[in-house]
């Protein structure tokens, strides 16, 4: 049982990260967005967890951000909490505004645990959508859980 769970997450992993596909056009980087994520417990059709996240744009200062990732789909399982990272895009050749990636986030979410997992999220939003969370964003976590589905991320700036 344990080997076919761990194929099945692996599976999932494989199909999700192969849907990731290059820069989406009309977008530059600004920086990247490094997350922890607090433990949590799937109700088979939803999942939340709580983030603490900073961002670290191309130019400037790190910024700290709070936020919350939602998953609607098959989430079964727990997390003992983990780590996630983002690649941050921005549409437009413009330098980046301060303080300005928060807001809702939308887009798919895959990501297994048998003890140890991972996952992947490809998220588009922020102010106006100006934003891309790269289209593949890494995770690492801890736990005996699968989930798939669609994910909405709340980001809020911390002063």
């Amino acid at each position: 049982m344990k080997s076919r769970s761990a194929f099945f997450a692996l599976a999932l992993l494989g199909a999700a990260m192969s849907q990731a596909g290059a820069q989406p056009a009309g977008y530059a980087p600004a920086g990247g967005l490094n997350c922890n994520m607090s433990a949590s417990v799937g109700v088979i059709i939803a999942g939340s967890q709580e983030l603490q996240c900073v961002f670290t744009p191309t130019a400037g200062l790190p910024e700290k951000y709070v936020g919350r990732i939602t998953t609607v789909g098959i989430d079964i399982g727990f997390r003992t909490g983990g780590a996630l990272g983002w690649a941050v895009l921005m549409a437009g050749s413009t330098a980046y505004p301060p303080a300005s990636l928060g807001g809702n986030y939308v887009g798919a979410t895959a990501d297994a645990s048998v003890i140890v997992g991972g996952g992947a999220n490809i998220l588009i939003g922020g102010n106006n959508r100006a934003f891309a969370l790269q289209p593949l964003s890494t995770q690492a976590q801890t736990g005996l859980n699968i989930s798939a589905g669609l994910a909405s991320l709340e980001l809020r700036f911390v002063p």
